[in-house]
């Protein structure tokens, strides 16, 4: 009886866990004005505003700027609110490359095609609910 009662207990802990376990989606993002000259287009999501604000990201993935559009896939992402931030690296320095006053010399956009008015959006501004199996995104890099 004992021994019942352990494996029992032990079968609905995992049947119970497996049930809470978060849903991984996957995120389609369609990328327009993409610059055919070549360079890579990099993709960040980020999981909230502060690991926004210290460049934190969750999950990234890099896409050959191939055509003058592109598609980045990110896989098993978590379902939640996330804000996305897209960039073409010309020049190949893993980095936004800016002008003397700071200003993107690259291509470079973030969900909704969120545009901040002095510097980059607020997270609120480009977030994005992530739910289901999949969320398909379309922006374009200016």
């Amino acid at each position: 009886m004992n021994e019942f009662l352990i494996w029992s207990t032990a079968l609905l802990s995992v049947l119970v866990l497996t049930g809470m376990a978060a849903q991984a989606t996957e995120v389609v993002i369609d990328v327009g004005g993409v610059v055919p000259k070549g360079g890579d287009i990099r993709v960040a999501a980020f999981a909230s505003a502060a690991d926004y604000e210290a460049g934190r990201a969750t999950k990234g993935v890099i896409v050959e700027a191939t055509g003058d559009r592109v598609r980045a896939v990110i896989s098993d992402l978590p379902e939640g609110v996330y804000g996305f931030a897209i960039f073409q690296d010309e020049d190949g320095n893993e980095e936004v490359s800016k002008n003397f006053i700071g200003i993107p010399n690259e291509p470079y956009t973030f969900s909704n095609d969120a545009r901040g008015r002095f510097g980059p959006p607020g997270f609120d501004e480009m977030a994005v609910s992530v739910s289901g199996d999949r969320v398909e995104l379309a922006v374009t890099l200016k």
